[in-house]
């Protein structure tokens, strides 16, 4: 393959290995090229390559483990992406360096009345992730899903993409409807973050047939970073 002077390199190298795990070149639960193999066929720096591996990771096609190398976990894309560069990304662009904890997977009982009783009925399930910016607190996010698809409640399984495990237990995802606000931050987010107030996006995901599959709550301390949203034409 011969990277374009034009694009990111390490997208292109992402997107080059997204295409041999789609078109099993590289199959399922096996191991990838290790870093050294990939920089010599790229011809890039190890750097580069590491940022190629970080977003497939992200992304939920592979998982890295030291001294094990990096495994293909998934060979489909995990959601039907917009005609954009993911935040991540754009993140990773500028150099930030994205790591996540798991917090809380449980089941949780729906007030009636709530919006989450009204789309999930009595019961759904709360996925919680704390997400950090160059180790820093950065995004809090509360995930709401139905409880009818019976997703994993070990958190082990939510280490990688989250969507990715979502479209492997039959979530499939047709569009996103988002809105973004600024208010107090509850105790929750005000422990992670520390601020007072902070910047929210509510995210609502739907099927082919407009039945609502996630409401997602994220916060974010924009004083590290903004979010940014960055279109193609």
């Amino acid at each position: 393959m011969i990277l374009s002077k034009n694009g990111v390199l390490y997208t292109q190298i992402k997107d080059e290995l997204i295409e041999r795990i789609k078109k099993d070149v590289y199959p399922l639960n096996t191991l990838l090229p290790t870093e050294t193999q990939l920089v010599e066929e790229f011809n890039v720096s190890k750097i580069t390559v590491r940022k190629a591996l970080e977003l497939l990771s992200q992304e939920g096609w592979v998982e890295k483990k030291a001294g094990k190398g990096t495994t293909i976990i998934s060979n489909r894309p995990a959601l039907k992406l917009q005609k954009g560069q993911k935040f991540t990304e754009l993140l990773l662009d500028e150099g930030f360096y994205l790591s996540k904890i798991i917090k809380e997977v449980e089941v949780v009982n729906n007030d009636i009345g709530t919006e989450n009783y009204e789309k999930f009925g009595e019961k759904c399930i709360k996925i919680i992730r704390e997400f950090y910016l160059d180790k820093k607190p950065y995004i809090y996010f509360y995930h709401y899903l139905p409880i009818n698809y019976n997703l994993p409640l070990d958190k082990k399984n939510y280490k990688n993409s989250l969507y990715d495990v979502l479209v492997k237990n039959g979530i499939e995802f047709e569009s996103f409807e988002d809105s973004f606000f600024a208010e107090e931050a509850n105790e929750d987010v005000f422990e992670f973050l520390n601020k007072g107030v902070v910047l929210g996006r509510k995210r609502i995901g739907f099927d082919s047939k407009g039945k609502v599959l996630e409401v997602t709550y994220s916060y974010y301390d924009t004083s590290l970073k903004n979010y940014i949203m960055k279109f193609n034409v």
